[in-house]
């Protein structure tokens, strides 16, 4: 590492006399300062593949970003790989950092320096932590948060990493009944003043899962932050193509305000205080289109609350009609779960038209009913006359709760951890 110059070195060597010809990411290619043989020799790049090296390795030098104390590295300016990779094969990483700096990866360590890189790590963007930073281990429901947290001094003390991510882990495991994955690494931001105590959150699995938030340390409130739980609940499905997106993340949507609720984070007028307000956002940006244009074209119009919103009315509203259908024998938390057990392959993507179909055949065809219609309107989801007859009212900008609305008992099973 050159921290005046802010590069990275990388030396990639194979088991053979002669290094396999190596293609880097297409978007690592414009981080690149150097390619070269071990000796220093120049390689060149041909049709995105190197050329051929002479000898058992390769360097490659890269320009990488800084923030601060924290080198965030994204695989793809680093991590190159052979045009193929057998099945199974061995990827170890060694790092060599200047004085008092440290490493925080999503890869399994291996101890002494080491960490074995698995297969996702070439499938999906991770990223690598380096620099001067304050760590925490965190356990919680099964799982183990490794905790990198960079800021002012005494972050790692500051931050109440257990509280947080504790609450947040507890209310994700209860659709499981254990958290979805067996470790977290966790990038800590600290300093970015805002009036919440955690203000933006990035799930990757390239490598392991892996969550980078920003934060203000500073703020009180984080054992009812909402954001870790949105991003945990993106660990209970697979990763998606990009036509899922208003499907994932309306599902995190959803699930962040009713687990919350449910682990007794939020009450229960507080939980449809924080839907019916959703709902408002995500009305207010209805347009023309039906949610799954405008999940398609969100990366270029930003229409992020309508997509998210809209995503968490379609799950709502799927969610009461499953249950509503079937007598509380199914739910949206029993598709999930049916998802969560055959989604083992880490590298696979998973398009939508995946999902529906394992979704229908958990409900026996329910959720295409339930859904395609929702999907296919410009208009925001129905979801009023649902909200009435669970008994869900809002009067001068209070939530009230009628419990003797016809559908009381379902609107109370919502909040009932699954069984």
């Amino acid at each position: 590492m050159d921290h005046a110059r802010g590069t990275v070195a990388v030396r990639a060597c194979g088991d053979t006399a002669r290094a396999p010809a190596l293609s880097p990411p297409a978007a690592g290619v414009p981080h690149l300062v150097a390619l070269t043989e071990d000796d220093g020799r120049p390689l060149g790049l041909r049709g995105g593949v190197t050329e051929a090296p002479t000898g058992p390795c390769v360097r490659w030098t890269v320009r990488v970003r800084e923030r601060g104390d924290l080198w965030v590295v994204p695989a793809s300016t680093w991590l190159w790989r052979p045009p193929w990779l057998a099945r199974g094969a061995e990827v170890t990483l060694s790092v060599a950092l200047p004085a008092g700096w440290a490493l925080s990866a999503p890869f399994p360590e291996l101890g002494g320096d080491r960490w074995s890189i698995p297969p996702s790590a070439w499938a999906f963007e991770g990223y690598l932590g380096l620099g001067r930073f304050e760590r925490a281990v965190v356990t919680a429901e099964g799982a183990r948060f490794d905790v990198a947290c960079v800021g002012p001094p005494g972050c790692a003390s500051r931050l109440p990493s257990e509280a947080w991510l504790g609450a947040a882990a507890r209310a994700v495991s209860g659709v499981l009944g254990r958290f979805p994955v067996s470790r977290v690494q966790v990038l800590a931001l600290d300093g970015e003043r805002s009036e919440e105590p955690v203000s933006f959150g990035l799930t990757s699995r390239g490598g392991g899962a892996s969550v980078l938030f920003t934060l203000d340390s500073t703020r009180p409130g984080f054992e009812r932050d909402w954001v870790a739980v949105h991003e945990f609940s993106h660990f209970l499905h697979p990763a998606t193509d990009p036509g899922a997106t208003w499907l994932t993340e309306g599902l995190a949507t959803y699930y962040q305000e009713v687990l919350r609720a449910r682990s007794g984070a939020l009450s229960e007028e507080a939980l449809w205080a924080e839907l019916l307000e959703g709902f408002a956002r995500g009305r207010e940006q209805a347009g023309a289109w039906g949610l799954q244009a405008e999940s398609d074209a969100m990366a270029r119009t930003h229409r992020y609350q309508r997509v998210y919103w809209t995503g968490a009315a379609v799950c709502f509203l799927a969610d009461v009609e499953l249950r509503r259908q079937t007598r509380g024998a199914l739910s949206l938390d029993a598709l999930v779960r049916a998802l969560h057990a055959r989604a083992t392959d880490p590298t696979r993507v998973w398009p939508l038209r995946d999902l529906t179909g394992l979704f229908d055949e958990a409900s026996e065809g329910r959720w295409s009913a339930v859904v395609g219609p929702l999907v296919s309107s410009p208009r925001f989801p129905p979801v009023d006359a649902a909200l009435a007859s669970l008994g869900v009212r809002e009067e001068g900008g209070a939530v009230t709760l009628d419990p003797a609305a016809p559908e009381a008992p379902l609107r109370r099973a919502l909040l009932a951890a699954p069984r």
